[in-house]
């Protein structure tokens, strides 16, 4: 009698079977750099501090783009410059956006360019600096909230590509002692233009 060492063909498997794994979706492969802020945050420290939260949030988003590429996280052309640094902004936002089948910013960032030159030249061409400070405050404030409607929209398509690749991700919406600080020295400075 010849005994076969070879295993039957026919034979049912012996071992429990592991379902196919599911392949990873692209989107969740790539980690985002930007900071995940919450857009009232970002209109309320806008209206509060009237419209100086703009550099901070610029300085935010840029630090940590520049921490993610290994740079050092000063961002401070970025930061004094954020008419034109803006635009290099939104375009890494709409690409990653449009790779990922995700939300595409709406408003144009040349629109916030735009904006703040346009303020800037009807200012002086008005000479608003010597209006009283009610009335400067009530015809900057429009301007404030259209230029953070730009921020905010870039914001929430950061906060979309985020919350599909890392939906752990914290949210800078804690008010630190910097946010405090910064608010404070911002209602101080308006409250002395007011007095003087």
């Amino acid at each position: 009698m010849i005994h076969s060492t070879t295993a039957n063909p026919y034979a049912p498997p012996t071992s429990a079977l592991e379902p196919p794994q599911p392949e990873a979706d692209a989107s969740t492969l790539v980690e985002f750099p930007w900071a995940r802020i919450a857009p009232s945050r970002m209109v309320l420290l806008s209206l509060l501090t009237l419209g100086l939260y703009s550099p901070v949030w610029f300085w935010t988003q840029w630090s940590a783009i520049r921490r993610a590429e290994g740079d050092a996280p000063v961002p401070i052309f970025e930061t004094l410059f954020g008419e034109f640094s803006i635009i290099k902004l939104s375009q890494q936002v709409r690409f990653s956006a449009a790779q990922h089948d995700s939300r595409l910013p709406v408003l144009p960032a040349w629109g916030y360019m735009l904006v703040a030159f346009t303020y800037s030249f009807a200012a002086s061409l008005l000479e608003v600096d010597t209006w009283a400070p009610a009335q400067a405050i009530a015809v900057a404030l429009p301007y404030f909230l259209l230029l953070s409607a730009f921020l905010v929209d870039i914001q929430t398509s950061m906060n979309h590509l985020i919350e599909r690749s890392d939906p752990g991700r914290p949210w800078r919406s804690g008010i630190t002692v910097w946010t405090i600080l910064g608010v404070a020295a911002a209602l101080a400075a308006h409250a002395t233009w007011l007095l003087l």
